[in-house]
């Protein structure tokens, strides 16, 4: 008899604040170990991901707030992103105004592969144990760059979610949180 495991993909990102295009020169080391930098605009990050800054059910956003950037080839882009996501950012989440300000974010990531038929494969729990592993890989690095090259970002939350979930587990430095 023949056994159909099948997998799911964990996303596992954390929020590089003072990112920006240039950044993404870390990829080369970064792939090496698993990670990646991505640039993510503003209004597909906030389909995706925007249980992170509270912004509502993905299925009702209407993002009608126009977010002037300049793309990788110094390109004028503009983007939308719902008001409440606006709001939010400014009231609670003040330290990612940079965000609206560049129209991106940028996310150091990695994806695990969990077995489904696993019990608990998606449980907060398990998805817990692997965001502390890129929380601590993600510390590391940034140590061993400040020792080669300064500090050329910080870090903001990290988060992760099953690929094609809509559910965000955020890890603060005081612990975690769960927006399921």
């Amino acid at each position: 008899m023949m056994n159909r495991t099948k997998t799911a993909q964990l996303g596992l990102y954390a929020i590089l604040v003072s990112g920006d295009y240039s950044s993404l020169k870390f990829n080369k080391s970064l792939l090496a170990f698993r990670y990646r930098i991505d640039i993510v605009p503003l209004d597909e990050f906030e389909r995706k991901y925007g249980a992170v800054f509270e912004a509502g059910m993905p299925s009702l956003l209407v993002q009608d707030v126009p977010i002037k950037y300049s793309d990788s080839k110094k390109q004028e882009r503009t983007v939308c992103i719902s008001s409440n996501l606006e709001r939010n950012i400014r009231e609670n989440y003040p330290q990612y105004i940079r965000l609206l300000e560049k129209g991106y974010v940028v996310l150091l990531k990695t994806f695990k592969t969990l077995r489904t038929d696993k019990k608990g494969w998606n449980s907060p729990d398990t998805i817990r144990e692997y965001l502390l592993e890129t929380y601590q890989f993600c510390q590391n690095f940034r140590a061993c760059l400040k020792l080669t090259v300064g500090d050329p970002f910080s870090l903001g939350d990290f988060f992760g979610c099953v690929v094609g979930s809509s559910k965000v587990i955020k890890y603060h430095l005081s612990g975690f949180f769960w927006d399921g």
